[in-house]
């Protein structure tokens, strides 16, 4: 992915693929202005030798996956939600229900040899979201990330802008949300009712 910021330089971000897999959390950002370039950031990880072909199918993984997050109120299977996200997204196709991304990944150390094929499922609930990783060879849930938090806000010091609070969200009932971004001084509500 490349663009330009409002200063002039050129953004460009890349990400590891191997055997044409995707690698989580291997990221590559590239920062450029008049063709020289003034910053490079990211992860780039030996992940050679990791078998890219699954052994068990989208749907087995997603069955794992679902079982694993437990019964909820699937966005997917409220039409209210389901007509939001097409409406957000400008896309009469698109859906909460959760679809597999082949990538490899590790949630150990980081060392060649401990790396794995995953499928990643986001699954959105009324009152849960979590990412999913099922082991694309064994079915085993490597790891599950929240992908939203009701938890207290935080703040972490910055050294390009200060002090920064960490947004906070909570879902109130099925048509809205509120989110407290700096510990209570912006309070935004979206309301998709």
């Amino acid at each position: 992915k490349s663009q330009e910021d409002q200063l002039g330089y050129q953004q460009d971000r890349y990400q590891q693929s191997y055997q044409g897999i995707p690698v989580y959390g291997a990221t590559y950002h590239v920062q450029s202005i008049n063709g020289k370039t003034t910053s490079l950031r990211g992860n780039a990880l030996d992940v050679r030798g990791v078998n890219t072909t699954p052994a068990i199918s989208e749907e087995q993984a997603r069955t794992k996956a679902l079982e694993h997050f437990g019964d909820a109120n699937y966005l997917w299977d409220i039409p209210h939600w389901e007509a939001e996200i097409k409406s957000r997204t400008g896309d009469p196709s698109a859906s909460y229900y959760p679809e597999g991304k082949l990538y490899i990944t590790c949630f150990a150390d980081y060392q060649p040899g401990t790396y794995k094929l995953a499928y990643m499922f986001d699954v959105w609930a009324l009152y849960r979201e979590d990412r999913i990783f099922v082991d694309a060879s064994t079915g085993e849930i490597l790891q599950t990330l929240p992908l939203a938090s009701s938890c207290a806000g935080t703040s972490v010091n910055s050294i390009f802008i200060g002090n920064q609070g960490i947004v906070r969200e909570c879902y109130a009932d099925p048509k809205s949300r509120v989110s407290d971004v700096g510990g209570g001084r912006d309070i935004g509500v979206w309301d998709w009712g």
